[in-house]
């Protein structure tokens, strides 16, 4: 079992299979998709998306098209800045970008970047459900930079692993 296995189970966040083993999407229970590796592990990290990190589900989209000069893609979950955006699918409108991958493939094959460079998207990940690689778009030029993780909903990227003292007063 891999380390985001064991976390989503230790979170009790569940993947509901319907009679015929297919998984019932988290977003929306009227789809039922394939059950494959890679479509538990994106299941589960929309669940951290949405509880870990506070986004609303109504800003996340699954299977979106984002245009890359004259091809169209799928990227696996996106985030927009809004509910409208996400209803919109407006490429111009969003925050996050993630791809996931099956955990037999161990290595990026450039499709979050294709996918950061061709969108508003601040940033991204990529994970195959036993690594996970964070990355932030340098807007000056373009570039990818290896980040410490996503910001969570309402935050900036630069409050990544920064914590203010009442937060810890808190605990």
């Amino acid at each position: 079992m891999s380390d985001i296995d064991s976390w989503v189970e230790a979170q009790e966040f569940q993947i509901n299979l319907d009679a015929q083993g297919k998984i019932i999407d988290c977003l929306d229970s009227n789809i039922h998709r394939a059950n494959t590796p890679e479509e538990r592990i994106r299941q589960k990290m929309t669940q951290i998306i949405i509880h870990e990190f506070g986004y609303p589900a109504s800003n996340i989209a699954l299977e979106r098209t984002i245009n890359i000069g004259r091809e169209n893609k799928r990227a696996d979950i996106v985030i927009y800045n809004s509910p409208e955006a996400c209803a919109s699918g407006d490429q111009g409108n969003i925050f996050i970008i993630a791809e996931i991958k099956a955990p037999s493939i161990a290595t990026s094959d450039g499709q979050l970047a294709s996918y950061l460079s061709a969108t508003s998207a601040q940033g991204g990940f990529w994970t195959n459900g036993n690594k996970i690689d964070f990355f932030r778009k340098d807007f000056q030029n373009g570039n990818l930079i290896p980040w410490l993780g996503i910001p969570k909903y309402k935050q900036a990227w630069d409050s990544i692993g920064k914590y203010k003292k009442s937060e810890f007063e808190s605990l």
